[in-house]
């Protein structure tokens, strides 16, 4: 939408309607008694002169609330008190934060007098009003810039006067035909002159204590994980040794102690002689057996022959033509060979063989 105007002095000049100064709508049912209202108008008691600049300058006063009344028709209405003049009517009323709460409506007065007891018309009926017609109310570009370079203008954080008079500066350069920016960008910039600017520091990015956590979480799960596999591992290695074991020894097996290795896992097997049953005929290696005498068998030794009797060998033994070198071995009755001063057989375990004269002794 687009206003113009045209006379003899004044050249026609289009104005954007949906880019202008805006003031929102507020909510006029937190007003209260007492509240102080601002007013915003154009009374005709104040125009002095025809100039231009008194025609367009607006008038701005306080009042206070008196009381909120209901019409007949069920409207309400914020009765107030104040210097409200001829002329205000349609102005705004603002409340301390700057919104529309009410508009000058009508006055009452007594025996013809001007002045008395004035209402304003609450902002919730022009609410339903503006619902019904789907306005856009909302706050176009200018506003929404006007806003921000007011906000730094009366800030007092430090650097506020240099922000607001670089921002003011861009609306006088936008919007050339709204002369009401001067004012505060002049004074913006006075102020900016003798302003100290903080310095800028560089602000380095910090961790997050949540990210810490789930990274230190992180580093815990896979440490506990890891040690699991290892746990795993060494359990199925040991089952695995302790299962050739068992079978091993089922198969008649029997482990030697370990061959020296550093590891000390690492045990040869090798397999046990059977054990004759008992009183079963020994074997004898060839060049003892009976009869027969392997090629450079020399011959009995009379000593032996002798040892052999005081163990109480049987007789085919004795009679046997038997070789032992330099003297260390000698049969028992289980068969086997083994040292004369040896208390069990190395093959098979049997006990030793008393001497004929130590059982003669203990008889």
């Amino acid at each position: 939408m687009q206003s113009s105007f045209q006379n003899e002095d004044v050249a026609i000049v289009h104005v954007p309607m949906n880019d202008m100064p805006s003031v929102q709508l507020g909510d006029s049912s937190g007003v209260q008694q007492t509240d102080q209202l601002t007013i915003i108008g154009f009374p005709g008691n104040g125009d002095v002169s025809s100039l231009p600049t008194d025609l367009l300058t607006a008038s701005v006063n306080q009042i206070e609330v008196s009381s909120i009344k209901t019409t007949n028709s069920g409207a309400p209405v914020i009765q107030v008190g104040g210097n409200v003049e001829h002329g205000d009517s349609g102005g705004p009323a603002l409340d301390s934060t700057g919104q529309i709460v009410g508009i000058v409506s009508f006055g009452l007065s007594s025996n013809g007098t001007t002045g008395g007891t004035s209402f304003l018309q609450a902002s919730n009926s022009a609410r339903q009003l503006v619902q019904s017609l789907s306005l856009n109310t909302s706050p176009g570009p200018f506003q929404q810039a006007w806003s921000q370079a007011v906000n730094n203008y009366a800030s007092t954080a430090p650097g506020h006067w240099h922000k607001a008079a670089q921002e003011f500066a861009q609306l006088a350069a936008k919007y050339p035909l709204f002369k009401g920016v001067q004012p505060y960008l002049t004074y913006a910039q006075t102020q900016a002159k003798t302003e100290k600017v903080p310095a800028t520091t560089t602000t380095h990015p910090t961790t997050n204590s949540s990210s810490i956590t789930a990274y230190i979480w992180t580093i815990v799960g896979i440490v506990l994980l890891a040690a699991l596999l290892v746990l795993l591992f060494g359990a199925y290695r040991w089952s695995r040794r302790r299962q050739k074991q068992r079978q091993q020894t089922a198969a008649g097996y029997t482990a030697a102690p370990p061959n020296g290795l550093s590891n000390g896992y690492n045990a040869a097997f090798t397999p046990a002689p059977a054990r004759p049953p008992f009183g079963a005929p020994q074997s004898q290696p060839p060049s003892t057996v009976q009869g027969w005498s392997a090629p450079g068998t020399p011959a009995p030794d009379p000593m032996l022959q002798n040892a052999l009797t005081a163990f109480g060998a049987p007789a085919t033994m004795q009679s046997a033509p038997l070789s032992i070198v330099s003297g260390t071995l000698l049969p028992w009755p289980c068969g086997h060979l083994n040292r004369p001063n040896a208390r069990y057989c190395s093959t098979c375990g049997e006990p030793a063989p008393e001497p004929p004269t130590a059982r003669k002794f203990e008889q």
